[in-house]
C-alpha cells in the first residue's frame, strides 16, 4: 500500500475542516491506523486522508481529549465526508 498523489493531498488547500468547519489551516491528515499501512515513519496511502484543520489534525493525532475508540470513530467520519466532497467537487472522477 504505497499509493502517492500530491495532487490529491494539495486538493484539501481552500477546503474547510470537515469536522469543524474551520477554513485556513486544512490539510490532507493520513490515516493513522497500522491496518490501513501506517507504520514507524510510514504513512498510510494517501487515498486514505481526511481534510481536517490544524487542531482536529492535532487532536486526532496525538491529542488527548477523546480515548483511541473516539479518535477512531472521528476519523472515520471525517474519511467519509471527505470522499464524499472528493466526489462532489469533481476531483475524483469514475471512468
Amino acid at each position: 500500500m504505497s499509493f502517492r498523489s500530491p495532487k490529491l493531498l494539495k486538493a484539501a488547500q481552500d477546503q474547510a475542516c470537515v469536522l469543524c468547519g474551520r477554513t485556513g489551516s486544512t490539510v490532507s491528515a493520513h490515516c493513522n491506523m497500522t491496518e490501513h499501512g501506517k507504520g514507524i515513519g510510514i504513512k498510510a496511502p494517501d487515498c486514505l486522508v481526511a481534510w481536517l484543520c490544524q487542531a482536529c489534525h492535532r487532536e486526532l493525532d496525538s491529542g488527548r481529549l477523546y480515548d483511541r475508540e473516539m479518535k477512531r470513530e472521528m476519523w472515520y467520519r471525517a474519511f467519509a465526508r471527505t470522499v464524499v466532497q472528493l466526489f462532489e467537487q469533481g476531483i475524483v472522477i469514475v471512468k
